[in-house]
């Protein structure tokens, strides 16, 4: 039989593996949480609204960006009252972080009525250009 393996590591040798598994463990645990935020960290966006041949009575567009569904956190809103005319298409730099949002466009024409667009968007970790196609 082995003298040594019987015999229990000294007070301070046991101690010492202990902290150095823990301080392994939270250097782990910070760098897991630091990459899950450096991804969500939001990216400038250029959000263009393309309106097409439909849209040529337009006089007013509002647009909703709502956080992975219709029913998420609304992050967004923009409102633009248009001149009369058939619609350029029109750019807008915002802050996103990645991931899926529901865009809903509500049209507004010269006589009042109103047409609602829904469209899904994704946005990258690395670049983002994002097309809202209102001419349904």
């Amino acid at each position: 039989m082995d003298s040594e393996s019987s015999t229990p590591p000294p007070p301070g040798q046991a101690a010492g593996g202990r902290r150095r598994i823990t301080g392994l463990v939270l250097v782990v645990v910070v760098v897991v949480i630091a990459g899950w935020l450096a991804m969500r960290r939001p990216v400038d966006c250029e959000l263009s609204l393309a309106f097409g041949a439909r849209a040529v009575d337009v006089r007013a567009v509002k647009v909703t960006l709502r956080e992975g569904s219709a029913e998420g956190p609304l992050v967004r809103t923009i409102s633009l009252q248009l001149p009369p005319g058939p619609p350029a298409p029109i750019a807008r730099r915002v802050r996103l972080r990645p991931g899926s949002y529901r865009a809903e466009a509500v049209l507004t024409d010269g006589a009042g009525r109103e047409r609602t667009v829904r469209r899904t968007l994704t946005v990258e970790r690395d670049e983002c250009a994002l097309t809202v196609d209102l001419g349904d």
